[in-house]
């Protein structure tokens, strides 16, 4: 799976994001790298055989998505917060 999708709906529902692809600079493959090594949240993924790409990493690593659903539910949720 590609990041295209995470990034079209961050994109659409205008949400501010930094989009770093990991294929473009060796700093930000080492700058993943740390993260799905040091993160709890990637041990199951890991252990699957996954590689937790594409993730979206909220606030200083404070949480972690991983898959399109959890994605949808995350930008309800920061559209909701916006209206208030």
């Amino acid at each position: 799976m590609t990041c295209g999708p995470f990034k079209e709906k961050l994109e659409k529902a205008g949400i501010r994001f930094l989009y770093l692809d990991i294929t473009s600079s060796l700093g930000f493959l080492k700058k993943y790298l740390a993260i799905r090594e040091t993160a709890e949240e990637f041990k199951p993924i890991i252990e699957e055989g996954g590689l937790g790409i594409p993730f979206l990493a909220i606030g200083d690593n404070e949480r972690f998505i991983f898959d399109e659903k959890e994605l949808d539910e995350f930008i309800a949720e920061e559209l909701a917060g916006e209206e208030e």
